[in-house]
C-alpha cells in the first residue's frame, strides 16, 4: 500500500496524496510510477536524526521532484524562496514582493504549491502566514544547489531577481529607521 511504501510517514503521505488527487491518478498507477522513479521501501540510514528516521530521504526527494515537475516558474521561484525563510511561515505580502508585487501571479503560484501539498496557509484575522515543512525546505535548497551546479545562469537569474527584491525591502526599512527585530517579528507573527 501507499502507507507502507512510506512507512506511514505523514509528510510523505501528504505529498503523495496531493499528487494523486491533483492529477486524479488511480492509486495502483501511482504506485507503479513511484517504483519506476526509484522509491524504495528501505528505511533511512540509522545515523539520521530522530525526526528523519522514519523515511528514506531519497523517497521524499523523489516525491518533491515528481510534484515539482509541472509547476510554473513563479511557483518554483516561491518554493525556492520559501526554502530559505523561517519554517514558522512568512506573510503573503513578502511573497508578493518577490513576484513584483503582482497579486494575481502570487495567488496562482500559492494555489499551485498548496495543491501539490508543498505549503500550508495559516490564516489570522489581519494576515496570512505561509509555511513550508523543514524537510521540504532542505530538499528545495538541495534542488537549487543542483541547478546551480548544472546551470549557473538559471540560479543566477533566481538569485538576482529575488535577492534584489529582498534588499530593496531591506533598504526601505533601513532608510525609515525601522527596527529589524520588529521586522523579524512582523514576518513571523504578523503586525502587532
Amino acid at each position: 500500500t501507499l502507507a507502507e511504501c512510506f512507512d506511514h510517514h505523514p509528510l510523505a503521505l501528504e505529498l503523495a496524496m496531493g499528487h494523486v488527487c491533483l492529477y486524479q491518478r488511480p492509486l495502483d498507477q501511482y504506485l507503479k510510477e513511484l517504483e519506476a522513479a526509484g522509491v524504495t521501501t528501505l528505511k533511512a540510514p540509522a545515523k539520521k536524526l530522530v525526526s528523519h528516521a522514519r523515511i528514506n530521504p531519497n523517497n521524499l526527494a523523489t516525491l518533491w521532484k515528481m510534484g515539482s515537475e509541472n509547476l510554473t516558474q513563479d511557483a518554483i521561484s516561491l518554493l525556492h524562496l520559501m526554502s530559505f525563510m523561517s519554517a514558522e511561515g512568512v506573510q503573503r505580502t513578502l511573497l508578493e514582493n518577490f513576484l513584483e508585487k503582482n497579486q494575481e501571479r502570487c495567488d496562482e503560484a500559492l494555489l499551485e504549491l498548496r495543491q501539490h501539498a508543498f505549503i500550508k496557509v495559516q490564516k489570522h484575522p489581519t494576515f496570512e502566514k505561509w509555511k513550508m515543512h523543514r524537510l521540504l525546505q532542505e530538499i528545495s535548497r538541495e534542488n537549487l544547489f543542483q541547478i546551480w551546479c548544472e546551470n549557473n545562469h538559471e540560479c543566477e537569474v533566481f538569485l538576482i531577481n529575488n535577492v534584489k527584491n529582498f534588499f530593496e525591502i531591506y533598504e526601505k526599512y533601513k532608510n525609515e529607521g525601522f527596527d529589524f527585530e520588529k521586522l523579524n517579528e512582523t514576518i513571523l507573527h504578523g503586525p502587532q
